[in-house]
Formats: structure tokens, sequence, C-alpha cells
């Protein structure tokens, strides 16, 4: 995801909750009994369905979009790092 696409998402819910059912119908997120190793019920196949659900969650409750912001940095240099290695 893009930093301009994740800035409308960050800044309008509704946008975001289409985008999560648009990943649900194609099953890219799926819903799972909660446990220590998922996301509040949630299974993620990929990173921007991941953000999708790091900012409907946390945002709310204290997460800045700064630090979704540096995860989304974060994730797609390690991700880049093992294709290339």
């Amino acid at each position: 995801m893009n930093e301009k696409n994740l800035k409308k998402l960050l800044k309008d819910e509704n946008k975001l909750n289409k985008k999560i059912i648009f990943y649900l119908r194609h099953k890219t997120i799926s819903k799972v009994e909660p446990n220590i190793n998922e996301t509040k019920g949630y299974f993620s196949k990929n990173h921007d369905a991941t953000l999708c659900l790091l900012i409907k969650e946390y945002c709310e409750k204290g997460l800045a979009e700064s630090d979704i912001e540096h995860y989304s940095i974060f994730f797609i240099s390690f991700s880049s790092n093992l294709i290339l290695a």
C-alpha cells in the first residue's frame, strides 16, 4: 500500500470499512477464533489487509497514525530483503 492510500484509509473510516469488506469477500481476511497468534480474531494473507485491520482495531485505542506508517515501511523493507535474499 502506498503512502497516499494509507493516509486516505487513516482519515476515512467509510473507505476503510469498504476495503475490509472487500478483503473479507475475497478471502484475503478470514475471521478465526481469537488467540495469541491472531489479531482480534482475524487472519490476513497480505500486507494491505493487515494494515486495514491494524487501523480498524488499534487507531481508536491509541496507536498513532505514524506508528502504522512506520510498520508499513518496515514491513515493505523486510519483505524486500526476504525476496532479494
